[in-house]
């Protein structure tokens, strides 16, 4: 999910710094400590496990066993896709968001709001933990879905791999939050974004600094030891490659159902020619970036993983560009940020009525959801350099009632913000992109990124074929639950309503 937009606080440089002090690879403190076996550059990936979560809320959270069990059109849950992190000798499920930056936990003291009545494990002090009274306020989300989560930051050792352990992490200890993840069996997120983006890096350059950064090369060069755990493990050389890759499978509907995180790499089996690779969007201070620092004044550098779109097609045919100006910046070419964190696709308010008016004539704006026949194949595409990647024609919809095959619901898509400061993006991607997608994010260099930009590498995994695949498998669903919706199993052996597992025996 992304961060939402705020004030940064970077202005006035007053400090002259030098180059020869803040090179990639200068002196590091004591206090920057990595504590690797064999420690070198790696490469390794990590499991996904992948949690659904009632669009309805936690009250309907029964419901999503059945819902989930579907390997196809989804029952109408949202995903969080999880990996575990050992945090100071205990093991969490955090929740990967490719639209923030930053590490939090909920602690043992979170008894509010989203903590009310969660079993999710808590974070507590540990040998090597380091407590601060730095308190944070993370912002998430936009106007129609925002949460926060507060509380302190604190440092800790944190074990991504076996035998990578990273010491003096710094990650929000969260006493209050917003954000219902927390009742799905996540215990937080790990932001994977750039330090840019991150509140506790920048919290923790202002105490330094005494309320006010004057010189962004002080925060830039930080990030070794403040920054997100993901950047500092490139920055240290303990990166293969300063990337990771995020690959959803098929069935991640379903509870339980999996995925990849490749740290160091590209995923296993793609071919770095096969990408389409597209620079990530650089910030102006102007736009609400990061000013450059002195001892590099020529440099823009990354806020968010987001890419220029060419264009946005549905069945083909070239949607209308979005008449909605930008608030308080100038227009720009359409963007879009590649969210992990987002389980949705939005878009602008306008593009997104023209869609939903186009796949149903009957769409109300009551804001209810739009139902379209489960067994007519749309496919939304987005053009990325050049190409198309188009979103499964299975992601498009939600069956809301298993035991209809008919009618499925258009609520996949819904309006974004309109771009703002330090928020430029029209789109944002979120789990249905992931799904149709091998998405690949490449950090470049972190303190000099005209050296080697920023990039995010894309390649369709949708089959040619899919909407004909969608077709049979509402067919067969309603064949073998003889028209009346009862649950019956596919010719791979599972129970199934509406389902896709002939889509997963037969690709």
């Amino acid at each position: 999910m992304p961060k939402r937009s705020r004030t940064t606080i970077y202005n006035s440089f007053t400090f002259v710094l030098t180059l020869a002090n803040y090179v990639l690879g200068h002196h590091l403190s004591e206090g920057w400590v990595i504590r690797a076996e064999g420690a070198g550059r790696r490469s390794f990936d990590i499991p996904i496990t992948t949690i659904g979560a009632s669009k309805l809320g936690p009250d309907h959270q029964g419901e999503i066993g059945a819902a989930a069990a579907i390997a196809g059109i989804s029952g109408g849950v949202d995903i969080l896709s999880t990996i575990p992190i050992n945090v100071g000798g205990k093991i969490f499920s955090l929740n990967l968001d490719t639209g923030s930056s930053d590490m939090w936990i909920a602690s043992d003291i979170c008894h509010e709001n989203a903590c009310a009545n969660s079993n999710v494990a808590r974070y507590s002090k540990s040998q090597s933990s380091l407590t601060t009274d730095l308190y944070i306020d993370m912002k998430y989300g936009d106007s129609h879905s925002g949460t926060y989560a507060s509380g302190t930051i604190g440092f800790d050792m944190v074990a991504l791999h076996d035998g990578l352990n990273l010491a003096r992490q710094p990650l929000g200890l969260i006493d209050d939050t917003t954000n219902l993840l927390v009742q799905y069996n996540a215990s937080g997120i790990i932001g994977l974004g750039f330090p840019a983006g991150s509140d506790i890096q920048e919290t923790m350059e202002l105490n330094k600094q005494s309320g006010m950064i004057n010189d962004t090369g002080g925060f830039i060069l930080s990030t070794p030891s403040n920054g997100p755990f993901v950047p500092r493990l490139a920055m240290h050389g303990l990166l293969q490659e300063p990337m990771f890759a995020i690959s959803l499978d098929r069935d991640t509907t379903q509870i339980g159902g999996h995925g990849t995180l490749s740290l160091g790499k590209i995923p296993d089996g793609v071919d770095d020619g096969s990408l389409t690779w597209i620079p990530v969007r650089l910030y102006s201070a102007e736009d609400g970036g990061m000013p450059p620092p002195s001892f590099a004044p020529n440099q823009l550098y990354p806020f968010r993983w987001e890419i220029e779109l060419d264009g946005v097609f549905l069945d083909g045919e070239r949607l209308s560009d979005s008449a909605i100006l930008p608030r308080g910046v100038k227009q720009r070419k359409a963007s879009a940020l590649i969210d992990t964190g987002n389980s949705l696709l939005r878009g602008p308010e306008d593009v997104v009525a023209e869609i939903l008016h186009k796949v149903s004539p009957t769409h109300s704006h009551d804001g209810s959801s739009t139902p379209v026949p489960c067994n007519v194949p749309r496919t939304l595409a987005f053009e990325i350099g050049g190409k198309m990647f188009p979103v499964d024609p299975h992601d498009f919809v939600s069956q809301h009632d298993l035991t209809d095959a008919n009618n499925c619901h258009l609520d996949n898509i819904v309006p974004a913000d309109t771009p703002s400061h330090g928020s430029l993006f029209q789109w944002n991607l979120g789990t249905p992109f992931f799904r149709s997608n091998y998405v690949v994010f490449h950090y470049g260099n972190l303190t000099h990124p005209s050296v080697d930009p920023p990039r995010i590498g894309f390649k369709s995994k949708v089959p040619t074929n899919a909407g004909e695949i969608l077709i049979n498998a509402v067919e067969e669903a309603k064949r073998r639950s003889h028209l009346d919706g009862t649950v019956s199993q596919d010719s791979c052996g599972r129970e199934h309503s509406l389902t896709k597992s002939l889509y997963r025996c037969l690709a």
